[in-house]
């Protein structure tokens, strides 16, 4: 009776673990391995793990962003002397926030294509998985279209500042077309990253020289003479010409 008793007991935690294995979620591949779902190819993936779904899925898009985020960085680097002249008289804090203005908007507006594609929670850890997807060609069209309307808004600045008589005018021009220049090598910068081939569009307007037109007019043409006398003189003179 009592080894029959035994029996029934180990049958009992035999069907118990045989229950569970049978129940048990296996994790999707998607976790580790998101290309068996979406291809490199078609899609940008993050995947983002917490203890909430939230949290999961505010991970997912972060890894999506932190990619955008490491090309524009690099080519902010790159630009910051044009965009210094862009931002010339301002002071060193307004020039600042408008760099990162500038930098931000971009990858905004593409992050804005970024959906979750896939949710899971592993019942055994209670920790919830989730995946984020852009799709490249989605994304390379809106990026596309926003050079398109940046080219040819700086090329009627530049015909602009070429045809008038008025030098504020021309330095107004010259300092928008230089910043419409920039946003468009921001936004070629997110291109290639959305790109498999890692390619954006060439542009048919040289910045570097744009940069240098519009320096060389202000030292030759274009003079400003400020003299202050009194208490903070140096000040107040330095407030004057920016």
């Amino acid at each position: 009776m009592k080894h029959a008793k035994y029996t029934v007991y180990a049958a009992g935690i035999l069907i118990l673990l045989i229950t569970s294995l049978v129940h048990a979620e296996k994790q999707p591949l998607w976790i580790t391995n998101p290309a068996s779902l979406y291809s490199e190819r078609e899609y940008l993936v993050g995947v983002g793990e917490g203890d909430t779904s939230k949290v999961a899925e505010d991970r997912a898009y972060g890894a999506i962003a932190r990619i955008f985020k490491a090309a524009v960085d690099s080519r902010t680097t790159e630009l910051e002397k044009y965009l210094q002249t862009e931002s010339k008289g301002k002071t060193d804090i307004q020039r600042q926030v408008a760099i990162e203005e500038m930098t931000k908007v971009t990858s905004d507006k593409v992050l804005e294509d970024v959906k979750i594609a896939e949710r899971w929670q592993d019942k055994a850890t209670a920790r919830y998985y989730a995946l984020a997807i852009i799709n490249r060609s989605h994304a390379a069209a809106v990026l596309t279209e926003r050079i398109s309307s940046l080219d040819k808004e700086a090329k009627g600045l530049l015909k602009t500042a070429g045809e008038t008589a008025d030098k504020f005018e021309k330095i107004r021009s010259l300092r928008k077309a230089i910043k419409a220049l920039i946003s468009r090598e921001m936004y070629n910068t997110d291109l290639r990253v959305v790109n498999p081939a890692g390619r954006g569009i060439a542009s048919s307007i040289n910045l570097a020289d744009i940069t240098s037109e519009l320096e060389a007019y202000l030292s030759k043409e274009f003079n400003v003479y400020v003299t202050v006398a009194g208490d903070n003189s140096s000040a107040v003179r330095k407030a004057v010409v920016e």
